[in-house]
């Protein structure tokens, strides 16, 4: 798993203390999932589910919560993960201001989840969503769950359905497997709602600058995973 870290958290916490934290309510709340893997073969599945033995920790969340509204145009909310498979670290994985202008229309800055996908806000609650893990082919393709930046949200009743328009933008810099790697992120998506059934159409653009080849060597040899230089080329698009 990729771990990130930037300075929205700091820029938050220095915000919000800049306002009489006892003169405020807040609600903290949290969750929990569990999950365990067994992997039947004798050899580890990606360096995570170590061969013939029950794993807890792969799909083990725990995350906390806290939400404090200034009044009701202005809040602010922020999220620690402690997941199993970064051995309970705990990261920032919300942390932002909200402004609600009115009833449709929503600013977001500082760091939040990317929404491409349907489940993307809640992927770390397993309650959410209907299968035992979600699949990786599509949730885990995006090089970085989260935005730091700006986000724009629109809610409103079309008839009988609910739309909802959302677009965001950001530049995050880190380090991803000990290389040092910056990303620019645009994504939004469209969201038309009716009872249970939604329909949703998503966009995602992310350019990373790093040496990717790096990149993927060190996390190959970080999972155990044998990989030779063309493999290596060949996935971070390099010619030799």
């Amino acid at each position: 798993m990729i771990k990130l870290k930037s300075t929205i958290p700091l820029f938050f916490v220095l915000l919000l203390s800049c306002f009489n934290a006892h003169a405020l309510d807040y609600n903290l709340r949290g969750f929990m999932t569990i999950g365990a893997g067994y992997h039947t073969a004798d050899d580890n599945y990606w360096g995570s589910f170590e061969g013939e033995k029950l794993d807890l920790s792969y799909d083990s969340v725990l995350g906390l919560q806290l939400d404090i509204p200034f009044n009701n145009k202005f809040s602010a909310t922020t999220q620690l993960l402690m997941s199993g498979i970064d051995d309970y670290d705990p990261e920032v994985s919300w942390a932002y201001i909200s402004w609600k202008l009115d009833s449709k229309n929503l600013f977001r800055i500082g760091r939040s989840r990317t929404s491409t996908f349907l489940y993307s806000d809640s992927i770390e609650v397993g309650y959410t969503y209907p299968w035992v893990r979600p699949p990786e082919e599509v949730y885990w393709q995006i090089p970085t769950p989260y935005n730091d930046g700006l986000e724009y949200i629109y809610r409103t009743p079309i008839g009988d359905f609910d739309l909802t328009l959302s677009a965001a933008g950001g530049v995050l810099e880190d380090k991803i497997y000990s290389k040092k790697i910056r990303i620019k992120g645009l994504n939004g998506f469209a969201n038309l709602g009716y009872q249970d059934l939604n329909f949703r159409l998503s966009y995602s653009a992310v350019k990373m600058t790093s040496d990717m080849r790096e990149v993927f060597s060190n996390m190959f040899a970080k999972y155990n995973i044998p990989a030779d230089d063309a493999t290596v080329n060949e996935i971070a698009n390099v010619d030799d």
